[in-house]
């Protein structure tokens, strides 16, 4: 990293500092006066439009997402399996060096 770059860093550091309190400021003001009662009023009248004005879907999804875990399962305990054979190969590389002849 340049001299040019640290240093650009370094501001977006220093004005992300300067912002933060500022914007959980913000934040917290904006959820002290929040009205949760209409904002709840608001969302349940328009899920309840969707329900009943949206066809329903010819599937839930699950299927679709039991094969994304399965791959991801997959992929997990390839990972898995990856590393520890390469453990096994560094243990076993260390032992045959360090081995009496």
């Amino acid at each position: 990293m340049t001299d040019t770059q640290k240093s650009a860093l370094q501001q977006l550091i220093e004005q992300w500092q300067l912002a933060a309190p500022v914007l959980q400021q913000v934040r917290d003001e904006d959820i002290r006066h929040a009205d949760t009662k209409e904002a709840m009023r608001i969302f349940t009248g328009s899920a309840n439009w969707a329900a009943k004005h949206r066809p329903p879907a010819a599937a839930s999804g699950l299927v679709e997402q039991q094969r994304w875990f399965m791959r991801l399962k997959t992929t997990s305990t390839l990972a898995a399996m990856k590393n520890k054979i390469s453990a096994t190969l560094i243990h076993d590389s260390a032992a045959i060096q360090t081995a009496p002849n």
